[in-house]
């Protein structure tokens, strides 16, 4: 049985372009992903922002802590994390 999933585009106003203030240590382009490392400065607080596409973030060494929409996720190392446009 072969099942479908209909997910509804939503659309998103435009997202600001943000700074993410970390160094990128490397990038790699693969059939339309975009894989990036980056390593951010400790105590690093971004102001509020959005991305206009979905994401995955994998902590590689040390931790972080990402508020949005009033939660608050805390993401040592080895988390990954999804988070969706906007």
């Amino acid at each position: 049985m072969n099942a479908t999933i209909a997910i509804p585009q939503k659309q998103f106003a435009a997202c600001p372009i943000v700074d993410t203030s970390g160094t990128v240590v490397r990038r790699r382009d693969v059939a339309g992903f975009a894989l990036t490392e980056t390593v951010y400065p400790e105590g690093l607080a971004l102001s509020p922002h959005c991305h206009s596409h979905g994401y995955l973030s994998f902590v590689l060494s040390g931790n972080y802590t990402e508020k949005y929409a009033e939660r608050t996720c805390v993401c040592p190392e080895g988390s990954l994390r999804y988070l969706p446009p906007g």
